[in-house]
């Protein structure tokens, strides 16, 4: 379990370029990314009718924990982007789609946004359609999400200049994205050789996006890397093998792994009936567990994640260093998640 632990902090690969804040904090977030950062906007694609799937997520036991409700967040509860929001003093970010569909004014996303949409790639779907690989969720790409941003950026902002100051000041959380371009493949049976062949465009496609918020304006970035997602209950479902030597003798993966919602075996997943499904029970106390539905982690983990991203455990450099007033009230925040 330490392993594992371990690893979930090594997503928060961070690159910040350092900028001189307004009042020593951001004032504004803009997210995008995938199901690990979609706090509604695949839900509202949902209920717009612009797609005839629904998600997982959209359904009971989702959002328990914390909103009582499903929101369309993929796990009990809140997410890092949640976290992250509350530490910097700035309200939970709105998805953009709730927004547009619902023709709200955009008063409400002065202070951030988030354009993730559950499922997304990185890549754009036709790459993944010309190599016959079928995205079950949506055809959001990191691509599609830029230009939702670039939409909604006018009603923020009267000018260049003002859109660039904006954007100095608030911090642009990039992903995590790309890890469904991965994923897809694998569960569509393609070979690891293939897949492999897909990282440098990946990587490129992120950098690429980065660099065109960079013109806009934009001047500091989280950027994570993905979650062990081999070590996810779903992944050692999916591929499980008879020779025990493969799994981690220190850690006990079999028992450590089991999702909190799910419907019995080894990892308490199986694709054919999963968290969200009518039948499908969660445990009694999702805080002790690691992983929710065996794709995605408990309000929990995440919490801990957010901690040594605010914390400075792995970012370079420091959140905590671009903005002041979390420095000062680090303490408070922390003690406050304690009780929740």
């Amino acid at each position: 379990m330490d392993y594992y632990f371990s690893s979930l902090f090594s997503f928060v690969l961070s690159i910040s370029i350092i900028c001189n804040v307004a009042h020593g904090c951001f004032t504004s977030i803009f997210s995008f990314g995938d199901s690990l950062t979609d706090t509604g906007n695949s839900l509202q694609l949902s209920l717009s009718g612009s797609t005839n799937y629904f998600s997982h997520c959209d359904f009971p036991p989702y959002g328990t924990t914390f909103f009582q409700n499903p929101t369309g967040r993929c796990s009990d509860g809140r997410l890092v982007i949640d976290f992250i929001a509350e530490g910097l003093g700035l309200p939970y970010l709105p998805p953009y789609l709730e927004v547009k569909y619902k023709n709200e004014g955009t008063e409400n996303l002065q202070k951030g946004v988030n354009f993730a949409v559950t499922g997304a790639t990185a890549v754009d779907d036709d790459f993944f359609q010309e190599r016959g690989i079928r995205n079950p969720s949506t055809n959001v790409s990191l691509g599609v999400e830029l230009e939702f941003f670039k939409h909604v950026l006018p009603s923020l902002c009267s000018s260049f200049s003002d859109c660039k100051e904006m954007l100095q000041n608030s911090l642009i959380v990039m992903g995590e994205i790309g890890g469904n371009d991965y994923n897809y493949a694998f569960l569509q049976g393609k070979k690891v050789e293939e897949i492999r062949e897909f990282v440098p465009l990946v990587v490129n496609t992120i950098t690429s996006a980065v660099n065109e918020l960079i013109k806009l304006g934009a001047v500091t970035f989280l950027i994570p890397g993905n979650f062990p997602i081999g070590c996810s209950p779903a992944y050692l479902s999916y591929f499980q093998g008879s020779n025990q030597e493969e799994y981690d003798p220190l850690t006990g993966f079999t028992k450590t792994l089991k999702a909190c919602c799910g419907s019995g075996g080894p990892y308490n997943y199986n694709s054919s009936m999963e968290c969200g499904d009518s039948s499908v029970k969660s445990c009694d106390d999702p805080s002790s567990y690691i992983s929710w539905d065996g794709v995605h982690f408990t309000e929990a983990t995440y919490r801990w994640v957010s901690k040594a991203v605010l914390q400075q455990l792995f970012t370079i450099p420091s959140i905590q260093s671009l903005c002041l007033p979390l420095a000062m009230n680090m303490k408070s925040i922390f003690s406050s998640w304690e009780y929740q």
